[in-house]
């Protein structure tokens, strides 16, 4: 909806969205920046010109006339030979370019696109429960809570059950290796008694 300012300017608002622009005719401007851009009346313009009842068609620059076009494309235009009979170009070689390891463990995960999860994908129809909050939906890392609720700590596995648990794998450890523990006594033996035979049969 135009609105007349001054002279030649006039303020544009919109009914739907309530945005307002403004335009001044005289110096071929308006604020939306499409009128100098391309140099074709945008609607805006298009509005303040019906207001003053004229022809947007004598506002559009001239290099979009029909002779002007006629006489930027007037030249000839030499034939030229297929791609395949060009001249083929002597240059050199494109080569990878240089890559150079960081400081540091190099990241595993794969930088994903916009709108992928994180570079931990969540699996269908898991919950997640933090063990710092006792809450579902995330974990002990994205947790803001700084106290730990009681609740959350039963479910964390206690370090002395963990040393408890690792003394008894030792202690199974252990029981196997005696088991394969072989005599080797009779093997000294047997080998002195082929030497002392050996001595007899030389005699």
């Amino acid at each position: 909806m135009p609105t007349w300012s001054i002279a030649e300017q006039f303020q544009i608002r919109h009914t739907f969205n309530t945005q307002e622009f403004i335009v001044d005719i005289v110096k071929r401007s308006c604020s939306y920046n499409f009128w100098e851009l391309v140099e074709i009346p945008c609607r805006h313009v298009v509005a303040a010109l019906s207001y003053k009842k004229q022809n947007p068609d004598d506002f559009v620059d001239v290099c979009y006339i029909r002779e002007k076009y006629a006489l930027c494309y007037g030249f000839s235009v030499s034939p030229i030979n297929g791609q395949k009979m060009w001249l083929e170009v002597q240059t050199d070689k494109l080569l990878l370019p240089v890559y150079k390891n960081g400081s540091g463990r190099q990241g595993k995960g794969r930088i994903r696109e916009c709108g992928e999860d994180g570079v931990r994908r969540r699996r269908l129809g898991v919950a997640y429960i933090c063990t710092n909050c006792d809450k579902f939906g995330h974990n002990a890392l994205s947790c803001k809570r700084f106290t730990q609720y009681p609740n959350a700590l039963k479910r964390k596995p206690n370090a002395s059950q963990a040393d408890n648990n690792v003394v008894a794998d030792n202690n199974i450890v252990a029981s196997h290796a005696s088991s394969c523990v072989v005599d080797t006594s009779h093997i000294g033996l047997s080998k002195i008694q082929a030497k002392q035979k050996k001595g007899r049969n030389l005699k």
